[in-house]
């Protein structure tokens, strides 16, 4: 059985702080709607948010870390690949490993899901009363910056990933 990495939380990865798979289809509905709008897919989404954490994971990293095949997650970045929003290089020392990295485009996408899904999180806990909400939140870190991103709370910039 695969983990997350340490400090990555399966709930928060998509952006839905406390929100256990399958718990409730409108929002999953209102996220896949919201993530259209910029061009992308749930899929999509996911792989942005592991590459905006931890840029040049390989294929079969990522697809650990969906819970998906690596036959699936090829086809996610071939599909990302083609939008620009991914690049993939050789491993310097193995040949058939490619870590892949974020493009500026797939940044500034990743950003755009971010808020989008923000923005349906927000509108679900907006109803809550204090004491139905405070269940959900300590389910994941406090919505501060993620280990991926600087002090500007912008994705973290590596070298040699344009």
């Amino acid at each position: 059985m695969s983990r997350l990495p340490s400090g990555v939380h399966a709930t928060t990865a998509f952006g839905f702080r406390g929100r256990r798979p399958g718990s409730a289809r409108v929002p999953g509905a209102a996220l896949a709607a919201a993530l259209r709008e910029h061009g992308a897919t749930v899929a999509h989404y996911g792989v942005l948010a592991f590459l905006g954490e931890q840029p040049g994971l390989s294929n079969a990293d990522l697809a650990r870390r969906a819970f998906v095949t690596p036959q699936s997650m090829n086809q996610t970045l071939r599909e990302l690949e083609d939008k620009a929003w991914v690049t993939r290089r050789p491993h310097p020392g193995h040949g058939r490993i490619r870590p892949a990295g974020l493009t500026r485009d797939g940044r500034t996408v990743l950003r755009a899901c971010q808020q989008a899904a923000g923005a349906i999180e927000e509108q679900m806990l907006a109803g809550l009363s204090a004491d139905r909400e405070r269940p959900v939140r300590p389910c994941s870190p406090a919505p501060t910056r993620s280990r991926g991103q600087g002090r500007t709370g912008a994705p973290r910039q590596v070298p040699g990933w344009s």
